[in-house]
């Protein structure tokens, strides 16, 4: 069964990159979307 995470934050977010990066690493076969 594949992984998606979905990455949702408000315009002008500023942690989202650092939130996706960390996600990322704990999950690395998953795709990532950020929405």
């Amino acid at each position: 069964m594949p992984r998606i995470l979905l990455v949702a934050q408000e315009t002008g977010g500023i942690g989202k990159s650092t939130v996706t990066r960390g996600l990322a690493e704990a999950v690395p076969d998953a795709a990532i979307l950020e929405i």
